[in-house]
């Protein structure tokens, strides 16, 4: 789960690599805004999660 394209250059990279040349890996877009859903969705659906830096 990524943050959607735009809000972190970083994750915009990540993103980009991922699509190039990793696509067995299947990107979803994630709110902006984090709350209790968004992390129990993640873990639920067994997701690796990553945000940008604080």
């Amino acid at each position: 789960m990524l943050v959607r394209r735009g809000v972190s250059p970083v994750l915009d990279r990540m993103r980009d690599e991922i699509d190039r040349h990793h696509a067995n890996i299947r990107l979803i877009d994630m709110p902006n805004i984090y709350d209790a859903e968004v992390f129990n969705q993640c873990e639920q659906l067994g997701c690796l999660m990553e945000t940008p830096e604080i």
